[in-house]
């Protein structure tokens, strides 16, 4: 018998066996490649977020209030102006445009205002500086916007003057200020004070003062109702401390501290209830890492680092749940910030996304309808303590467009290992069916 030949039966055989393994090692290959192309694929599209120049203002202005309308629809008022001019000025932004328009002034100044829309879509402003130099004063009063009407009518004074105060919503409709600076002759000093303000009556109401005075701190609204203040300058320096206010009982309660004092920082809610803060200044130091209070455990957590230090930074909350904190400084005397950095909650990582055309610090930035970002307006160039004359104080807009983030409501999107991982899942069950027994020959 010629050994070099088989039965036509076992050489079908082992042809069998190599296509059937060939056919496996070829699905294993195409799988892992699909994994690859699906890490990299996420940084290809991440790259396409941009930023596109959009109308300017009529008036240049920075330390301004920027407002959220009901209908889509962005208002900006006050600040200061080239020269360091306090402004009275007012105007609206409209997406479906992209240009402004100027709407009615206010009767009096506001320079670094706090600002809030109301349930029935007027907009309150309060409080803030008289003007953008030393010398001025702290203001008390306040303004309601109707912009059915475009017009500004005077309400209720707080019960002290306060500028670089915290403001939030409460669920019954009213409003909580608290802390910020008020002005004596020794100069600008913390308070611990809050006020309510009512909207159905016009009118503000002191209630229980905070434990800590602190002034340039944040304020955040929970899912649950109450208001967490964090950080902020208080009488020796910056603050780690946070507070919460409870509005059924008008009472104030420590919480867990922050693991770094900071004011001049962000606080964003995020989409499953906790709250990011990032950046702000320590000392004379500018800070770029970042941290989460999570309101179940009253405590917080390190976030990870933006790519830089950021101080007087701005931040929104894209659609997909990410936040986006843009511009702010690094450091006083040198340029404003253009430069754009992303937090993913979901993964607790932070990323540099694209820059804007121009370097911006105490600017607006608000979520339009449409999931994109608008940048508007604020300080540009060397900032320094007199920002009016160390500043170049800007008209333009840009809007910030993330095609990955459009359209998605609250989800986060499944981060590239997560598919990796599915995908290994099905070259296991590949690898599982060469397992399986073979049928009798």
């Amino acid at each position: 018998m010629d050994m070099n030949k088989h039965p036509s039966g076992a050489s079908d055989r082992r042809r069998a066996r190599t296509t059937r393994m060939v056919k496996a090692t070829l699905m294993t290959a195409g799988i892992i490649a699909l994994c690859a192309v699906a890490t990299i694929q996420p940084v290809a599209v991440a790259g396409q977020a941009s930023w596109v120049q959009t109308g300017a203002m009529n008036v240049a202005r920075a330390a301004f209030a920027t407002i959220a309308l009901h209908d889509g629809r962005v208002l900006v008022a006050g600040g200061i102006t080239v020269g360091g001019v306090p402004t009275t000025s007012a105007e609206i932004y409209d997406p479906a445009t992209g240009h402004w328009t100027a709407t009615g002034s206010m009767t009096t100044p506001h320079v670094y205002p706090v600002a809030t829309v109301l349930r029935d879509g007027r907009v309150l402003i309060a409080g803030g500086f008289s003007s953008g130099e030393p010398g001025g004063t702290a203001l008390s009063n306040a303004e309601i916007y109707n912009p059915t009407t475009g017009t500004w009518a005077p309400t209720g004074s707080m019960d002290v003057p306060r500028f670089l105060a915290t403001i939030a919503p409460l669920p019954d409709g009213k409003t909580l200020v608290a802390g910020a600076y008020e002005i004596s002759s020794n100069g600008p000093f913390p308070l611990a004070s809050a006020d309510v303000y009512d909207p159905a009556t016009g009118t503000w109401e002191p209630t229980e003062s905070m434990a800590v005075a602190r002034a340039y701190g944040s304020a955040t609204a929970l899912p649950d109702g109450s208001v967490i203040v964090a950080g902020g300058v208080g009488t020796t320096g910056q603050l780690a401390s946070a507070e919460m206010y409870d509005p059924t009982s008008g009472a104030w309660s420590l919480t867990g501290a922050m693991t770094e004092a900071r004011a001049q920082h962000v606080a964003m809610a995020l989409h499953d209830g906790r709250v990011l803060v990032a950046g702000g200044v320590n000392g004379q130091t500018a800070l770029a890492d970042a941290e989460v209070y999570t309101p179940s455990t009253r405590t917080w957590a390190g976030a990870g680092a933006m790519t830089v230090p950021r101080a007087d930074s701005a931040a929104a909350t894209l659609a997909d749940g990410t936040v986006l904190v843009a511009g702010g400084f690094s450091m006083e005397g040198e340029p404003a910030l253009s430069s754009a950095d992303i937090y993913d909650p979901h993964l607790s990582v932070w990323s540099a996304t694209g820059s804007m055309a121009d370097g911006r610090t105490y600017f607006g930035l608000i979520t339009l309808p449409d999931g994109d970002v608008l940048a508007v307006g604020g300080a540009s160039g060397v900032v320094g303590r007199d920002l009016a004359n160390s500043s170049t104080i800007l008209s333009s807009s840009e809007i910030y467009h993330d095609p990955q983030a459009q359209g998605t409501g609250n989800a986060i999107p499944t981060p590239a290992f997560v598919l990796c991982g599915l995908v290994t899942t099905a070259v296991g069950l590949a690898v599982t069916l060469r397992r399986h027994p073979r049928r009798p020959i």
